[in-house]
């Protein structure tokens, strides 16, 4: 991380969405500096074994907040009702901090869904990917909840915390 120039390096979190933790605080102390000087923070993001990774968010005074405040994603109405069930599956404990939160499937998505009426999940879950809300891992088949959720307001987890229960996922919950 010290061959890299501060822009580089807030480029490739870009990129990447989420680092390793660097080894020294003098490589966190650069990346944040580096964040600073682009209108940017960085967060620190919680793993499923322990470990931090880092990601960035936009800082408070950024003109661009109001733009991209953090929050549930956009997209459409499956993108955003297949989220609400990631999320539920990924924290079933709202007492609990949001992340690392626990792994789930497709197939714990689909069933949680199904009450729905949404049957075509892959494509919301290779977006909410994309965007950083969620992390699939081809190999197991897992899905965790993603970097971009780090960035949430706590005002947002609150009232996440309110509503756990009526998130699909949760019994009969969203059935007509």
């Amino acid at each position: 991380m010290r061959s890299m120039t501060n822009p580089l390096m807030v480029a490739q979190l870009r990129v990447w969405r989420l680092m390793r933790m660097p080894d020294e605080e003098a490589g966190v102390a650069a990346l944040r500096a580096a964040a600073m000087a682009a209108g940017r923070r960085v967060v620190e993001v919680p793993g499923p074994a322990g470990e931090y990774g880092l990601t960035l968010a936009w800082q408070q005074e950024s003109p661009l907040t109001s733009k991209d405040p953090g929050g549930p994603p956009g997209g459409t109405e499956r993108d955003l009702i297949t989220f609400a069930a990631c999320l539920r599956l990924c924290w079933p404990d709202p007492d609990e901090p949001l992340l690392p939160g626990v792994a789930s499937t497709m197939d714990a998505v689909r069933d949680a869904l199904t009450p729905w009426g949404v049957q075509q999940v892959v494509s919301a879950v290779n977006r909410l990917s994309a965007w950083g809300f969620l992390e699939t891992d081809l190999g197991d088949g897992t899905i965790r909840l993603g970097p971009a959720v780090a960035m949430w307001p706590d005002t947002e987890i609150a009232q996440l915390r309110r509503q756990h229960a009526t998130l699909p996922g949760n019994g009969d919950a969203g059935r007509e």
